[in-house]
């Protein structure tokens, strides 16, 4: 069933599965809307806000999640689109948020041309990949040069996972075996020789 355009209602708002009583329901009520049945998918239109303007608010409800979309507006029409997902919601690929949205916000007249770019944002992001021991080693005199004074048992004690991940770790100790703590500063060595070696001696 493709998507309709109407104006939003609690009941409609009660079919979506959005609770009506809701502030943000409250605003949007009376607001025009693209509504799909079927999916129970819907773009509603926020009301204009003088602390967002040109920018508008949307209500993006699709698949039971009700997610935030600002329409960013260009010489002609909106030229830009952001879907914002969350921890709940990004399970949701990219390619199906952008066809429903392609879909929905064309019917609500949102859409300037079928060029318009559609973006989702708020996705977690991936994991950065763990350092080389190299890398571990420039990190740890680094900070020993910017750590403010007072914090040395701090750093010990946290040694492990702030100041070296876990998944660099067997990875550095390893390195350190084998090539020793002389590439460690000397404040580094005198402060983490200790942790260091009890380190090694545990994987053994």
């Amino acid at each position: 069933m493709p998507y309709i355009n109407t104006i939003c209602t609690s009941e409609l708002l009660n079919e979506l599965g959005i609770d009506s009583e809701k502030a943000i329901s409250q605003r949007i009520i009376g607001h025009p809307c693209a509504v799909d049945s079927l999916k129970k998918s819907a773009a509603i239109a926020h009301p204009f806000s003088h602390s967002t303007y040109p920018d508008r608010g949307f209500t993006f409800v699709v698949k039971n999640h009700a997610l935030n979309v600002w329409g960013k507006p260009g010489e002609c029409g909106t030229n830009r689109i952001e879907i914002f997902v969350g921890k709940e919601s990004e399970y949701l690929s990219d390619d199906f948020l952008i066809g429903e949205a392609k879909e929905a916000f064309s019917v609500l007249g949102i859409l300037s041309d079928s060029e318009t770019p559609i973006h989702v944002k708020g996705r977690t992001p991936p994991p950065k990949p763990p350092r080389a021991p190299a890398k571990v080693i420039a990190g740890l005199n680094k900070y020993m040069q910017i750590a403010p004074p007072g914090v040395e048992e701090l750093a010990k004690n946290l040694f492990v996972p702030i100041l070296v991940r876990s998944d660099e770790l067997d990875a550095f100790l390893g390195y350190v075996s084998e090539a020793g703590l002389d590439e460690l500063s000397l404040d580094a060595q005198e402060l983490f020789r200790e942790v260091i070696e009890r380190l090694i001696s545990e994987r053994k």
